[in-house]
């Protein structure tokens, strides 16, 4: 029997990425992922995870996040512009993309314009410009133009990108879905992209899956894009409790004998 490999899965979901920062501090503890994919937050979480984080040290991280209390709002200049200015933002993820270099294989999904298809790119060749493209939720933040091509968030299709996983070879995951409840702002955006984006690629139907997600909702989507201390700290917590109340289900999916 083939040894099975192990994927990591981490979702879209704005500012609640902190919760993620959480759980992934109760998993590190007992979970070893052999693959890491992420979108949109997801993207970064991920690049963390997969380069070896410290765990608290990256939940201290999204505790003292001084770059998402000073973004500042502005007048978009054209359709590929957002209205938040970038710079801190493009800063933030240059950082992250500094202060790790992936020690398992990593994904990250984008979405190409104007056709609306999800493409995976593996690491080495993600570039922080991956990154932020993972994250560049339309209207808020600049479509990135990357080899010629524009690209938006990798979550605006479907949060949970599991099919990226099985791509890279997974045969089953672990995914961290921080909008399985998601605002009402993030469903209707979500829905219309969908209605008019052609079929994407598929989770087959062999690939085993467990799924954890917020216990209690998390917030509205102006909490979604606004960093605040108090949120980060009540998030991540959160995190760190709902995958302890899953422990028991991890192990027996992951490290069980089934003989």
């Amino acid at each position: 029997m083939a040894t099975p490999i192990t994927a990591l899965v981490v979702s879209a979901g704005g500012m609640f990425g902190a919760w993620q920062a959480g759980a992934w501090r109760a998993l590190s503890r007992f979970f070893r992922p052999d693959i890491v994919v992420g979108a949109s937050i997801g993207s970064l979480n991920g690049w963390a995870i997969a380069g070896g984080c410290d765990p608290q040290a990256w939940v201290d991280m999204w505790l003292t996040l001084e770059q998402g209390q000073k973004l500042r709002y502005r007048m978009p200049l054209s359709l590929f512009d957002g209205i938040l200015q970038p710079a801190l933002f493009e800063e933030w993820v240059q950082s992250i993309y500094a202060s790790f270099t992936p020690r398992l294989p990593y994904g990250v999904v984008i979405t190409e314009l104007p056709r609306l298809r999800p493409r995976l790119v593996c690491a080495p060749h993600v570039t922080w410009q991956h990154l932020a493209a993972s994250c560049a939720v339309p209207g808020m933040l600049p479509i990135r133009l990357i080899e010629g091509k524009r690209w938006i968030d990798g979550g605006v299709l479907t949060p949970l990108p599991l099919w990226a996983a099985a791509e890279m070879g997974a045969t089953r995951i672990l995914a961290l879905n921080v909008l399985k409840e998601a605002p009402a702002t993030f469903r209707l955006a979500a829905q219309t992209l969908r209605a008019i984006a052609p079929s994407g690629p598929s989770l087959p139907p062999d690939i085993e899956v467990l799924s954890i997600s917020p216990s209690g909702l998390m917030g509205s989507s102006r909490d979604a894009f606004q960093w605040r201390r108090e949120n980060a700290a009540k998030w991540a917590d959160a995190g760190y409790q709902d995958i302890l109340a899953q422990e028991q289900s991890i192990q027996k999916m992951f490290y069980s004998d089934p003989n």
